[in-house]
């Protein structure tokens, strides 16, 4: 899974893009029937297009989202604390389940569909370093991406006529 991502992009303008809905950023999502979803938080509830979808007591500092190939909302969110969760549908589970991915940075979700691949992909920073975790081994591992140390995830999808995934980033 490591060779449709592209580390190497790093956004210095609005040229670089990535195609809809990423281009504007976290917190919409392609289903796979084509139509766009929006995740937010609102009352204490974490919802996809208004409709609650799990609850949570304070608003997230960051929050993202994906569907996966069953057509299921999979929800990355930093709390105030700092610490960052994933809730996704697990298939060994025959259920949502939520993990603590601790004390990371920028963390965005985004699948991989319109490149005829079947995984999503949760890309953040630790200490500056792009790390990732696969849909399909449950975010169980993490895996570097880049050694580069880079400030900010800005994006993370589909870059227009370049057929990978890519992190647009800000460097240090």
């Amino acid at each position: 899974m490591v060779a449709p991502l592209n580390p190497n992009v790093s956004e210095v303008s609005f040229d670089n893009t990535l195609l809809p809905p990423r281009n504007t950023g976290r917190g919409f999502a392609p289903k796979l029937g084509g139509s766009v979803s929006e995740v937010t938080w609102a009352a204490g509830q974490i919802q996809i297009d208004g409709v609650n979808f799990f609850p949570l007591a304070s608003s997230p500092v960051l929050l993202d989202f994906a569907f996966d190939l069953l057509d299921k909302g999979q929800v990355v969110w930093k709390e105030s604390g700092g610490d960052v969760f994933i809730r996704f549908y697990d298939p060994v589970l025959v259920g949502y389940n939520s993990i603590n991915l601790g004390n990371v940075d920028y963390p965005a979700i985004c699948n991989d569909f319109i490149l005829d691949g079947s995984n999503t992909v949760l890309v953040y920073l630790v200490a500056g370093i792009v790390k990732y975790r696969l849909q399909s081994d449950r975010y169980q591992t993490e895996y570097t991406l880049s050694t580069t140390p880079i400030s900010i995830i800005r994006r993370f999808g589909v870059q227009p006529f370049k057929n990978s995934l890519a992190v647009l980033k800000t460097p240090p």
